[in-house]
Order: C-alpha cells, then sequence, then structure tokens
C-alpha cells in the first residue's frame, strides 16, 4: 500500500497570527494535519513540533499535555531547560512565567498585543511565579535522563548522523580542556552536554528556513557557506555565557541587534556589502575582521567538509566572534587600514601599500626625532 502523500507546510502557516475565531479556526485545521501525520508515522520538522505543542492545551483544542505526548519531548526539554540553564543544583530558587498571569498582563499592556519575551522582561513579578522545591527536583531529575540518553547517543560507535559526531566531539574537548580536573566535572559536563543539545536542536529548527542559496555567499570569487556546523559553533561558544560553568577565554556578544536565530542572515549581509564595495580585493579570505556598530568582530572562513559521494571540501564560515583580546587589538591597530562600507560597517584590510606607508612614517619620526635629540646634545657640548 503507498503510503500517504502530504502537503509541504510553511513556516508562515504555523506562525499564530491572532486570537480570533477564523484563526481559531484555522490553528485546529492545521493541529488536525499534523495529528494525522504523526498517527501515520511521519516525522515532523523541529517547526511543526513547536507548533503542534505549543497548541495541544489550547481551549480550543484540548488533546493533551505536552509532557505526555512523545513528539513534544525535545520542545518540553528546551522549555524546561532555558529555565535552568544557568546552573543544575537543587539549591537555586527558580522562577517561570506563569502562563495565565503572562497571558493577562499582554491583553492589558498599553491596551494591545505586545511581544511577549518583551511584556515578560518589563512585567517582571507581575507575571513570574516561584518553582515549588520539589517540582524542581523532579524538572532537574528529568534533565538528568534527558543528558543521559543524548550522551549515549552522541558517543554512540555506530552514529551515522555527522552533524552529531562533530557536536560529540567539540563538546567532549571543551569540557575536558577546561573542567578535566575539576571537582565539579560531572555537573559540569551535564550542563555543556544539555546546552549542546538545545543548541543543535535550534540549529535544526532554524535551517528549515532557509534555501541552500541563501546559505550561500561569495567574496573575492570564493563560495563561503554558512551551514548548521557554522551555526552551531558560533551559538555554542559565543552566546549564552550563563549555559556554562567555569572560565572561559571566549568572547560573547552583546549587541542585541544581532540575534542568535538570525546570525546566518547577519553574516551573509556582512560579506554581502564587503564584496559589493570592492573595498576588500586582494585581501586573503581567511580572518575577516570589522566593525559594525562601533564593536569589533571576527569572521573566520575554513575549509569544512562533507561525506556526499564521496568527501567534497567547501569553504565554511568556522566562527564569528567579538573580539576583546588586546593583543588582536593592537594587532588590528598596528597593521591594518579600516576601510569603511557604510555608516554601520567597516572592514580592515591588510594592504601591503599602507604597511609600507605606516612604517616610512615611524622610520621618518625616529629619524627626525634622533636628529633633533643629536642636534640638542651637540649644541651643549659646543656651549
Amino acid at each position: 500500500m503507498a503510503k500517504k502523500k502530504y502537503r509541504e507546510i510553511s513556516l508562515n502557516e504555523l506562525a499564530i497570527r491572532s486570537d480570533s475565531k477564523d484563526e481559531n479556526d484555522r490553528i485546529t485545521t492545521l493541529f488536525a494535519e499534523l495529528k494525522d501525520r504523526i498517527n501515520n508515522g511521519v516525522e515532523l520538522t523541529e517547526n511543526e513540533k513547536n507548533f503542534f505543542c505549543l497548541c495541544a492545551p489550547l481551549d480550543y483544542i484540548k488533546y493533551d499535555l505536552p509532557e505526555n505526548i512523545p513528539v513534544c519531548q525535545d520542545v518540553v526539554f528546551k522549555r524546561k531547560f532555558l529555565i535552568y540553564r544557568d546552573g543544575l543544583s537543587e539549591n537555586i530558587t527558580r522562577f517561570r512565567p506563569n502562563p495565565e498571569r503572562l497571558r493577562e498582563f499582554i491583553k492589558n499592556y498599553d491596551g494591545e498585543i505586545v511581544n511577549i519575551k518583551e511584556a515578560a522582561k518589563k512585567a517582571k513579578n507581575e507575571v513570574y511565579e516561584e518553582i515549588p522545591k520539589e517540582e524542581a527536583k523532579q524538572d532537574l531529575a528529568e534533565l538528568t535522563k534527558v543528558f543521559n540518553s543524548w550522551y549515549l547517543d552522541l558517543k554512540d560507535p555506530k552514529q551515522s548522523n555527522q552533524f552529531k559526531k562533530k557536536v560529540y566531539k567539540h563538546t567532549k574537548e571543551l569540557v575536558d580542556k577546561e573542567h578535566g580536573n575539576s571537582p565539579e566535572y560531572e555537573i559540569i559536563r551535564k550542563q555543556f552536554y544539555l546546552w549542546s543539545k538545545y543548541v543543535y536542536l535550534m540549529a535544526k529548527e532554524v535551517f528549515e528556513g532557509y534555501t541552500e542559496s541563501e546559505r550561500k555567499v561569495f567574496l573575492n570569487g570564493l563560495e563561503i557557506e554558512f551551514d548548521k556546523e557554522s551555526f552551531y559553533h558560533i551559538i555554542y561558544n559565543h552566546y549564552a555565557p550563563n549555559t556554562k560553568t567555569g572560565n572561559s577565554n571566549k568572547s560573547f556578544f552583546t549587541n542585541q541587534k544581532i540575534e542568535p536565530r538570525k546570525i546566518l542572515e547577519w553574516v551573509v549581509e556582512v560579506i554581502q556589502k564587503i564584496e559589493a564595495s570592492g573595498k576588500y580585493k586582494q585581501e586573503k579570505v581567511r580572518k575577516i575582521s570589522i566593525n559594525y556598530q562601533g564593536d569589533i568582530y571576527r569572521i573566520w572562513i575554513n575549509t569544512g567538509t562533507r561525506k556526499d559521494d564521496g568527501m567534497t571540501r567547501f569553504n565554511q564560515v568556522g566562527s564569528v566572534y567579538p573580539i576583546n583580546d588586546s593583543g588582536d587589538l593592537k594587532d588590528l591597530k598596528c597593521n591594518y587600514k579600516l576601510v569603511k562600507i557604510d555608516e554601520e560597517l567597516s572592514v580592515y584590510t591588510n594592504n601591503c601599500w599602507w604597511k609600507f606607508k605606516r612604517k616610512l612614517k615611524y622610520i621618518v619620526t625616529f629619524k627626525f626625532l634622533t636628529t633633533n635629540v643629536k642636534n640638542s646634545l651637540s649644541k651643549k657640548t659646543t656651549s
């Protein structure tokens, strides 16, 4: 018997737009469509899971709580991890948004519906409630189960998912290198691996919204690709410092305009602007240093590999991060020229003629000073 064919559901369809009756009817129909796919063994995308699990407990659907639905387990994990991400100790008091209070606050906030995240920030204690100790203890136990399952999945010798293999290698090296001798190694390891699962799921979800062409950009004749590994490396290492424990030499994004879920679009746009300006020609495309809105960042381009029919090599965005290291900043100031692209963006060029002029200026200045000193000493000796 042939498998039932299903249509492709766009991300726009998975957005909840209002609380009107027509929208409720549309959501109910789409929910039933996704439910039918689940019942027929069809795997949902990450964005479809988010929609399905968000709608399941709504009053006009009343299907079940996400905690009781197998397909919603990753969605439940992401929600719980965000509550406990700054530490897995039972001794920390936890707070969470109360859905009813939050809904009421949003409706009354300046008389209009507003962004939930922004509303929660401004509401503070109005919408948050303390999580009871016993419930928090149970949540932490569930997160430990998720960690055990995820860790075993990653380190499985038969693991065929190349992305998961690289996630495991990266996380293991980071934990062992920075915390291998720590007395809290086990709890730190758990926290790092849970963060790796969260970012892994986030990468899958975000990349469902991009076509292959939207992830590629050209610079100086080279095609550069921003893939899930690029996204994972940047988000895991350079966002959300509270998700990791202990000292680290990593720098973190603080510019709120560079949203983690939009990092791909930002990087592609930056490189497109540099390419269009024509001011980066003849430069090596390996480490691109920029000034964006007053902050300095570095974009690393690596040689990536993927298994297709054989082993394919390609130019990959390896990492992007703010530059805070004093040595790197000094090197840029002394050896590079900052070239303006537009009002927000400038790029550092390693132009040989520029370096020659700077050195020549230093030599001339040095000779001028030494000549003046010699003349001064000569006059004093004569007198």
